[in-house]
């Protein structure tokens, strides 16, 4: 399958925003992340391995064009980030705003 799991896209996001939060520690300037919205194609395959289970994949650009079985489906998530030490919404910062007076 052309793609990644959607799994693996959701875990990738979680990471780079928790590597964005360790950046704003110090910052003068940090961002309260609000609501997440992602929107992609993806297929559903049936995992062979395991009855009843199945997969679903985020198709990249130009794919779908070839032969296949799965129909592309588009979906839309929606989350809402915690943070889990303090149970709060996390904050983020860009890692360009420095130096700026306390």
């Amino acid at each position: 399958m052309s793609g990644l799991e959607l799994t693996a896209v959701v875990d990738a996001i979680r990471e780079q925003l928790g590597e964005s939060m360790g950046r704003s520690v110090g910052q003068r300037i940090q961002f309260e992340l609000g609501d997440i919205e992602l929107e992609f194609t993806v297929t559903v395959t049936e995992d062979d391995r395991r009855e009843g289970s199945v997969k679903v994949w985020v198709v990249g650009a130009g794919a779908g064009h070839g032969s296949s079985t799965a129909t592309a489906h588009r979906v839309k998530l929606v989350l809402k980030p915690k943070d889990t030490v303090n149970g709060g919404s996390p904050h983020v910062s860009d890692p360009s705003v420095t130096g700026l007076p306390r």
